[in-house]
């Protein structure tokens, strides 16, 4: 008889990123959210989560950023109270100053809410945080802000919302998710049961905390993703030197780089002295090596369009501003 032992080292893995996970979710590690599903949702908002009297918390974020497609949050639309401006966004518009052919709409801020609703379908899950879109978001506040209907929220005459949601294709081919909204017929109370209702307003999350500002090292990962996308647009629509362009976005057809745009053959002229370190803030930052680079230049580091390492930097566009920024 074979009985295997446990591999503590994968358990021990397994432990640290359900730590993680359950450090993410900060003071509430038991969180549930709802699963959208094709065709009638329906569900009760729950009131409010503060003091504040606030039902849904905002929510900007930066979809299928490349090479991964990464979700990461626009720190200047989800933080206006921390942040003075969002480094993706800026990233995404260094790119379009580079390759004005890509179209960048689906990497843009993109708006969600969130908020607390009880599926009526399986109450048994408790509170649940659902994602609204704008478009459902500002259905629910016209509304509540309607005298005829009012606080939809109410434990005791609040209604019901059904969403119908249907996906169907688009004449480019990709699909588009339509969600369309509706009352159920009349007033409800929450629940029968007072000490159901007791219990479920007892567990309504505090959705500030929940989608509170990321820590540093979730941060500066973020930086890292993002000077990785910065290279991959690099990679993919550069090719030969700065401004020949190899012009295919992700939807658009392949052209060939204009011949007037390459980059010179040699570097005379430039002296080595002049070309800014790596402002990336590298330790150890790739020197300049191998075929091509002049013996003058050999070792040094720091951007310059004529060599193919500086095209393939993460931190290319840093070197950039910091030469424009002295007039180079």
């Amino acid at each position: 008889m074979i009985v295997h032992k446990v591999n503590m080292d994968h358990i021990a893995n397994e432990a640290e990123q359900a730590r993680k996970a359950a450090e993410s979710r900060g003071d509430f590690p038991d969180l549930k959210y709802y699963e959208w599903v094709i065709g009638q949702n329906c569900f009760r908002i729950l009131p409010p989560y503060n003091a504040k009297g606030l039902l849904w918390k905002k929510q900007v974020q930066h979809f299928r950023l490349p090479p991964d497609n990464k979700i990461i949050p626009c720190y200047l639309g989800s933080y206006p109270d921390k942040a003075d401006s969002c480094f993706v966004c800026d990233a995404l518009e260094k790119i379009l100053k580079m390759f004005p052919e890509l179209n960048l709409k689906r990497q843009g801020p993109s708006d969600q809410y969130r908020l607390v609703v009880i599926d009526r379908r399986h109450e048994d899950k408790g509170p649940q945080i659902v994602r609204f879109t704008a478009a459902l978001k500002n259905w629910v506040s016209l509304k509540i802000d309607d005298p005829k209907i009012g606080d939809i929220t109410d434990i005791e005459s609040g209604i019901d919302i059904t969403v119908d949601m249907s996906k169907k294709k688009r004449k480019d081919g990709k699909d588009q998710t339509t969600y369309t909204p509706d009352f159920v017929p009349r007033p409800c109370p929450l629940h029968e049961d007072d000490e159901v209702i007791a219990a479920w307003c007892s567990q309504i999350p505090d959705l500030d905390k929940v989608f509170k500002y990321p820590k540093e090292e979730w941060v500066a990962d973020h930086h890292d993703y993002v000077d990785r996308m910065v290279a991959h647009y690099i990679r993919k629509h550069r090719s030969g030197g700065v401004g020949a362009i190899d012009r295919q976005d992700d939807e658009g057809s392949k052209q060939p780089p204009s011949r007037d745009t390459d980059p010179p053959s040699s570097l005379e002229g430039l002296d080595p002295r002049d070309l800014p370190s790596c402002f990336a803030g590298l330790k150890n930052p790739e020197p300049h090596t191998g075929d091509g680079v002049p013996k003058e230049l050999a070792g040094s580091v720091g951007h310059n369009e004529a060599l193919e390492k500086c095209m393939l930097c993460p931190s290319e566009l840093r070197c950039i501003d910091a030469k424009a920024a002295r007039g180079d």
